[in-house]
Order: C-alpha cells, then structure tokens, then sequence
C-alpha cells in the first residue's frame, strides 16, 4: 500500500499499535508510536518506511537489538528513544544514520563510553537527561561540535 503522497502519523500515541499494522504502509514521513505497545518485533515494519524522516519511540519496548531494523532509515533525521532500553551497544547500532539531526536518549542505559558511537553525526540536539552520561563528556561534544546537549547537571 503505497500512499500517493508522504503523510505524517501522529494517531499511534498511547495505542496498542505493535508496528505490524504498519507492515506494507510506504509513505510515512513522521511516526509518533510513544507509550505504545511496540517492541523490537514491531521495528521491523518500521525499517521498511523509506520516506521516515522523524520516529518517536519513547517509552516503548524496543532494544539494542530492535536498533538493527532502523539502518536503512537513509532519510531519518530525528530519532526519539527516551525511557527505552537502549544501551551504549545499541547507539553504536545509529552510527550510519548521518542525517541524524536530533537525537534524544533521555533515560536510557547510554554511558560516557556509547557517546564515541555519536561522532559521525552531525546531530544540533542531544537529550542526555536521566542517563549514567557524565558533565565532562557531555561537555566534551559541546566542544567539538555544535550539539546542544540537554543534561540533568549543570555545564
């Protein structure tokens, strides 16, 4: 099912929707899945979206391992995985998404170690708030780029 033009999606909220429903659907620029009943399996229709410009999977089942499904997401550029399980083995899975402009992690398993993963994206914003990130590393991506990054202390 193509749809004749790119369309956003933002009725998938707090749903029961797993992704599957998603299955065969082309068209989507923008998909709102947070608070949703979606887990890694669902990720694999997600991966199929070739249009995909913005995901939010906050507060969702998906995994390290679920992050595999997202690598052909060419035209992704903002990825929302806060209160996720995602870990510093599932960021360096997001390496390839170079158009990744905004990222958020907030409340994730992410450490000082995962964020050496972020170096080939050009990312403007980076959630870090409720992760094991320190003020030092956060700071460092400050320096080197120009990444606004959001954190629990102060700079």
């Amino acid at each position: 099912r193509v749809l004749p033009e790119p369309v956003v999606c933002q009725l998938l909220r707090r749903t029961r929707v797993t992704g599957a429903g998603l299955a065969g659907i082309t068209g989507l620029e923008h998909v709102w899945l947070e608070d949703s009943r979606l887990s890694d399996e669902g990720l694999k229709s997600i991966g199929q979206l070739p249009w995909l410009k913005v995901l939010v999977l906050e507060n969702t089942a998906v995994t390290d391992a679920g992050l595999d499904e997202l690598k052909s997401l060419s035209q992704l550029y903002g990825l929302f995985l806060g209160g996720t399980k995602i870990t510093d083995v599932g960021l360096a899975k997001l390496s390839g998404l170079t158009r990744m402009d905004e990222l958020a992690l907030d409340n994730t398993g992410i450490t000082d170690v995962g964020l050496a993963s972020l170096k080939p994206l050009s990312l403007r914003g980076l959630d870090l708030r409720g992760t094991q990130v320190t003020e030092p590393a956060a700071e460092a991506i400050r320096q080197t780029s120009r990444t606004q990054v959001s954190t629990d202390q102060k700079p």
